[in-house]
């Protein structure tokens, strides 16, 4: 009993001299960099980041490719994304929430979806972490149309 007694408090030790380390090191988290690898954010703005006009006929813009749904109403209201588009796309609403929407967009046919197979598209393009809470945030940017 002893033995474990002396154990516990070493690691609480170990636990409590660790904390410190990473309290007191230079690692810094900001929008634009990732905690681990400090490697600049290549989608700062999380939608507007990756949806532009490549040119050569290849405009990926969210009001191009709105355009193409005959059923979607412009999007000139639209000032700041994703965070405008939540206004109408709500849970429980018939066109889906904004959550459903763009996950569906983005993961469904794996086989032959651009964001994974062109852009190899992962979480951290979209989110970010808040790091006072550890939940993911949605990056924004201003709309780019």
């Amino acid at each position: 009993m002893k033995k474990l007694r002396v154990l516990l408090g070493l690691l609480a030790s170990f636990v409590v001299i660790f904390g410190i380390i990473i309290a007191t090191s230079n690692l810094s988290l900001t929008q634009d960099e990732t905690a681990v690898t400090k490697v600049k954010d290549k989608y700062p703005n999380g939608c507007v980041s990756c949806h532009v006009n490549q040119g050569e006929g290849k405009d990926l813009r969210i009001s191009t490719l709105l355009s193409i749904h005959k059923k979607h109403p412009k999007v000139k209201m639209v000032k700041v994304v994703p965070t405008d588009c939540a206004k109408c796309h709500k849970e429980g609403r018939k066109f889906g929430s904004l959550r459903e929407v763009i996950h569906r967009a983005h993961f469904r046919n794996p086989e032959k979806n651009y964001f994974l197979n062109n852009l190899k598209g992962n979480c951290s393009m979209c989110h970010k972490m808040d790091t006072e809470t550890w939940k993911p945030v949605l990056k924004t940017g201003k709309a780019n149309w």
